[in-house]
């Protein structure tokens, strides 16, 4: 049974006569009782009840009313999935740390990107994101890698594209200052608003950060999730280190502060590319470029705002 064989029926239906179910149908009288004849023959049912005049719908057609809507509303369904032509989405991985901030920027400000592809993004740490590279479930990751942490991929198998520098940034609240000042000339230990050790921030954080920490502390809040601790450090819950790129916004409107000048060192930070050189994926270098040109133009922005 087809489309045009539900809809004759549901003409039937509604109608409750031949005659006015063939002007529905913009039929003859004569050639639309020969479509209901074909079907009864195919269906082995009688649908039309011929002992009545005008002559209609049987009990048991009638009955499957809902049947034959629901059809047909699954079969316009399944005509407006395959009206798209099939495409392969362009498959990322990003640090939480990226895909919470830069990366959304950069799809955002390219709309011939967006336009011509579905993104699927997996954020994760960077050694999920690394698997996922080596094993094809994407074709490119985004990383951070500093000088003491860098990346070592097969050359032959994945292109490296360092796309631009960012800051890792001790800040704090404006209004937390004060109380700051006070725990450090007491010697107090000082709340921290940190990322766990097992993603790359927390990991350089405690490894590359806190050995060069002049003061006692303690860890207040930890968190995977970038926007947490941006907004427990602002809240006054504690200080803690965030890319520039998630700061710029909060530095110019003084929602945050920076406290370098107060002993809190900072890290420079590379924002590596990963992309896979096999050929299945050559058609995304052109998108991947995109991405990689505006991701260096947002970063150059933040630098130029610091």
């Amino acid at each position: 049974m087809d489309k045009n064989a539900i809809l004759d029926l549901l003409a039937l239906i509604r109608t409750g006569s031949i005659s006015l179910a063939a002007q529905t149908r913009n039929a003859s009288q004569s050639g639309y009782s020969r479509r209901l004849q074909a079907l009864e023959h195919l269906l082995g049912a009688e649908l039309v009840d011929r002992t009545r005049r005008p002559s209609g719908p049987t009990a048991f057609l009638k009955a499957q009313k809902l049947e034959l809507e629901t059809g047909l509303v699954a079969m316009n369904r399944l005509a407006d999935a395959f009206a798209v032509e099939p495409f392969e989405p362009l498959r990322l991985a990003a640090l939480h740390s990226i895909s919470a901030n830069i990366l959304p920027r950069a799809l955002a400000a390219l709309d011939e990107v967006m336009a011509v592809h579905d993104i699927r993004l997996r954020s994760a740490n960077l050694e999920s994101c690394f698997q996922m590279l080596m094993t094809e479930e994407v074709i490119a990751a985004l990383f951070y890698e500093t000088e003491a942490r860098r990346l070592n991929p097969p050359r032959d198998f994945v292109q490296r594209t360092t796309v631009g520098r960012d800051g890792f940034i001790p800040v704090c609240a404006p209004e937390y200052i004060a109380r700051l000042k006070d725990k450090i000339a007491g010697d107090d230990p000082l709340p921290l608003i940190i990322y766990p050790s097992e993603v790359f921030m927390g990991d350089l954080t405690r490894s590359s950060l806190l050995p060069t920490l002049p003061f006692k502390v303690s860890m207040k809040l930890v968190s995977g999730l970038t926007q947490t601790i941006q907004k427990s450090i602002k809240c006054g819950l504690g200080v803690g280190w965030l890319p520039m790129t998630a700061l710029t916004e909060d530095l110019r409107t003084g929602h945050l502060v920076q406290i370098t000048d107060l002993g809190f060192p900072r890290a420079e930070l590379d924002l590596t590319v990963l992309r896979l050189r096999t050929k299945s994926f050559a058609e995304f270098k052109p998108t991947i470029d995109a991405i990689c040109q505006e991701i260096s133009d947002i970063l150059q922005r933040g630098n130029t705002a610091s």
